[in-house]
């Protein structure tokens, strides 16, 4: 009796798609506006005639060091949880933060 071997895999790993995406996003307004500019920082008082802050302020940094000390770790977290199937959970996080941002309007 022959014996196959079939050889069991993955599939072809999927790039983390959702978090390069986000921090994409994060680089290229930091890159093009530097630190913090006032038209994206949430200030309480001027959401209703400029709405956008809420949700700029999730991708703004005050200064360089913030920005390294806040993307790398976005990106290796984001790549492991997307990695592990976990992209219900990377969602939550962005409702959660929709959910912050509806509380704060």
């Amino acid at each position: 009796m022959s014996s196959t071997i079939r050889q069991v895999g993955h599939g072809a790993a999927m790039a983390p798609w959702l978090t390069i995406f986000s921090g994409a996003i994060t680089a290229c307004i930091y890159i093009a506006y530097g630190p913090a500019p006032k038209a994206f920082v949430w200030d309480q008082n001027l959401y209703m005639h400029e709405p956008w802050r809420l949700f700029t302020a999730h991708f703004v940094h005050c200064d360089d060091a913030h920005i390294w000390w806040n993307l790398p770790p976005f990106l290796l977290q984001g790549w492991l949880l997307e990695r592990y199937g976990a992209r219900a959970w990377f969602l939550g996080v962005g409702a959660g933060m929709a959910g912050v941002d509806i509380f704060l309007a």
